[in-house]
């Protein structure tokens, strides 16, 4: 039998592995931690960018709120309110985003009313409840020589001129004030008293047949019969005491007085004498309460009086709701309770 060959044993080396990379060791070692980082990372964004949301709703939410208690002009577009809104917008907005501006414009609206020293403590107001805002602190240069100021600064200083300028001018925005012996009335209306001084000495013919008017009950029970917002109401037609609203604004035509140059203007708060059917005449027991001026009714209506206490009342008498089947007309009636004299 044949011997058979045997092969010697062939040794088999095994390659080492591939020697890991320190970015895999890094990842091998600290991977829950990165994982951990990652998490806490998406969780940060996460709750920033609802935080940048709610922000952004507050801010939101706070220019609504401000926006849906004034009215935008038709020509300037810009938001009007009066001085109490503005002034109670800017107590319920306190804190927020426009909080500053409201009580800028509550400072703005007494400028226009020419309430200087309140609009002073506006602005001082303003400053104490954000003593950090841009308003406060950054300043503006109005031209190449002005060092500069800042915007509530600016305000204040041509506050302080005009207040002076005017000052030196007493009848140029205003009639002169009545002397303290001439008569006062106090209007009780469904709105809030008015109280009016009349100028015995200017308009004597118009004055003693308003007394007279008013010491006969003439004006009680009235309505109002037209208004014009942020013009005027007019009172004094008999016929509104009746519920046939289709006469009103027809009676009181048959009292007239003859014109009289009291010298006075239709500035805010003037009591104005209706005109009469001719020129140069008036409606002896029919008037307005002017709630803005109106020089141009200077040549052909006659003043006789001015609001000492309510005005806030006139106008909002003023800016009643219309009847749209009788334009100018209040759509709710608006009367005199009682015209008494004080």
């Amino acid at each position: 039998m044949a011997n058979t060959a045997h092969k010697s044993a062939t040794s088999v080396t095994l390659a080492p592995l591939q020697e890991k990379s320190q970015f895999e060791l890094f990842v091998q070692r600290y991977w829950k931690h990165a994982a951990i980082a990652a998490v806490a990372i998406a969780a940060a964004v996460v709750v920033l960018h609802q935080r940048s949301q709610a922000q952004r709703l507050e801010r939101a939410k706070s220019w609504d709120a401000l926006v849906s208690r004034a009215t935008v002009d038709p020509f300037s577009r810009a938001l009007q309110a009066d001085a109490t809104t503005w002034d109670s917008l800017a107590q319920e907005l306190k804190g927020q985003d426009s909080g500053p501006w409201t009580r800028l414009f509550q400072a703005q609206k007494l400028v226009e009313e020419r309430k200087y020293e309140e609009a002073h403590a506006a602005i001082a107001q303003l400053r104490t409840d954000y003593p950090q805002h841009p308003l406060v602190l950054d300043s503006l240069r109005w031209s190449e020589d002005d060092k500069g100021a800042n915007l509530l600064q600016t305000i204040e200083q041509r506050l302080n001129e005009r207040a002076s300028w005017e000052g030196a001018r007493p009848t140029l925005f205003a009639n002169p004030k009545p002397e303290a012996g001439d008569p006062r009335v106090i209007f009780k209306t469904s709105k809030g008293d008015i109280v009016v001084a009349l100028y015995a000495s200017k308009a004597p013919q118009h004055v003693a047949k308003f007394l007279e008017l008013v010491g006969s009950q003439h004006f009680d029970g009235q309505a109002f019969h037209a208004v014009a917002a942020g013009q005027s109401a007019s009172v004094g037609d008999p016929n509104t005491k009746t519920e046939d609203t289709s006469t009103w604004g027809q009676g009181g035509r048959d009292l007239v007085l003859p014109f009289e140059s009291s010298g006075l203007h239709h500035f805010e708060g003037a009591l104005s004498a209706e005109e009469g059917p001719n020129p140069k005449e008036s409606l002896g027991g029919r008037f307005s309460f002017i709630v803005a001026d109106s020089l141009l009714e200077d040549d052909s209506r006659v003043v006789f009086g001015t609001i000492e206490a309510g005005l806030d009342v006139a106008r909002q008498i003023a800016a009643a709701e219309t009847d749209p089947s009788a334009p100018g007309r209040p759509k709710e009636p608006i009367r005199v309770i009682s015209a008494q004299r004080q």
